[in-house]
């Protein structure tokens, strides 16, 4: 259950991440991560760990990426003044590993998941950086279903405004509906209403067998109550004739005793 690592200033090179990228992989208990003052890991072996931690080579890989990692550092300082072109690009791959395990503190997975999607890869400038490092060319909206757009447009105006929103638009409108199968959307939307018909009928049927059930139980109860009012009114002048028969018969032994 090791939760902190601190490797720094161990002369650990490219194969030596790529072995902790692997064994990180499944990693559910390591939160913080020290690897700086390790000179031979180039921005290659530092990709790797960004890669770790958001990975835009698809939906599914941006989802599965670790999310228990809530600390990497690989970089002794983010420079922002640095004009070295290797310099620059290190500080980006430390800010967005950054931006990735500040997002794994979040604790729920799928909350996680959702917010990397947003972050990594609908902000057209963080998904520009993150496809240029990790030789990503295609768009993710080739993977999204149309069905689902909606939403997914709703995440970008919500997070980042109508700017953003119009970026991710104006760069894959045109491929967006190139890819949409009309027939099957609407065959889609068609089986969704369908299942929702079935789901009510299956309430409905539900609640008039509740309904029946009751009912009889209520007839069963208005039967007897019936019942017992009729035995109570045949009973009425009888109580009456017992009640003066032991009126009668208290008198007589009261006699007898006297």
């Amino acid at each position: 259950m090791l939760t902190t690592l601190d490797l720094s200033n161990n002369k650990i090179d490219d194969d030596g991440v790529e072995i902790l990228v692997d064994a990180l992989q499944s990693n559910a208990s390591l939160k913080t991560l020290n690897l700086r003052e390790n000179n031979d890991i180039s921005n290659q072996g530092k990709i790797s760990l960004l890669k770790l931690v958001i990975d835009i080579s698809s939906i599914k890989a941006t989802l599965q990426s670790n999310y228990t990692l809530e600390d990497v550092k690989v970089v002794e300082d983010i420079n922002p003044d640095g004009v070295d072109p290797d310099e620059i690009e290190t500080d980006i791959i430390q800010r967005h590993i950054d931006m990735a395990v500040d997002t794994n503190s979040w604790r729920d997975p799928e909350e996680i998941g959702r917010e990397k999607m947003i972050e990594a890869q609908l902000h057209s400038v963080n998904r520009a950086e993150l496809a240029d490092l990790q030789g990503v060319g295609h768009s993710v909206y080739s993977e999204i279903d149309p069905l689902h757009l909606p939403e997914v447009l709703f995440w970008i105006s919500a997070r980042h405004g109508q700017g953003e929103l119009f970026v991710a638009l104006k760069s894959s409108i045109i491929g967006l509906f190139s890819r949409v199968d009309m027939k099957k959307c609407l065959q889609k939307q068609a089986a969704y209403h369908e299942a929702r018909i079935a789901d009510h009928e299956a309430d409905i049927a539900y609640y008039r067998a509740v309904i029946d059930k009751h009912a009889s139980i209520i007839a069963e109860h208005g039967a007897k109550i019936e019942e017992l009012n009729a035995r109570v009114a045949l009973m009425g002048d009888s109580d009456e004739n017992v009640t003066e028969g032991m009126k009668t018969h208290d008198s007589k032994r009261r006699r007898v005793d006297g």
